[in-house]
């Protein structure tokens, strides 16, 4: 498997597990999600066992998480929230480090 990862960073972005779902443009990799709901519940049918009758009553609610399948199945985390004038200085600082690194590879 492989872990695609932002290159100046080292942080992880997504896997190769999309498969055919990942389209590389130049410097971009552009990947077709769709909105899923997961379930985090246990499924009982593949314990083996019978269920108690004195325990009947006591069940436990599922808990689910929706959202981007690609997003939910690498355990991606929001990141910290930025204004707008942070947010203009770190995507100013990643042009600067693509275009040397660009300027690196013409040479």
């Amino acid at each position: 498997m492989y872990v695609i990862c932002f290159v100046f960073t080292g942080d992880e972005l997504f896997t190769d597990s999309c498969g055919d779902r990942i389209r590389r443009n130049g410097l971009l990799y552009e990947v077709d999600c769709l909105y899923a709901k997961e379930s985090l519940g246990i499924d009982e049918s593949k314990i083996g066992a019978n269920a108690s009758a004195e325990e009947a009553e006591e069940g436990v609610e599922d808990a689910s998480v929706q959202g981007l399948d690609v997003i939910i199945q690498n355990r991606l985390q929001k990141g910290a929230p930025h204004d707008k004038k942070t947010y203009a200085v770190i995507i100013h600082s990643i042009i600067l480090l693509y275009t040397t690194q660009l300027a690196g590879t013409k040479a």
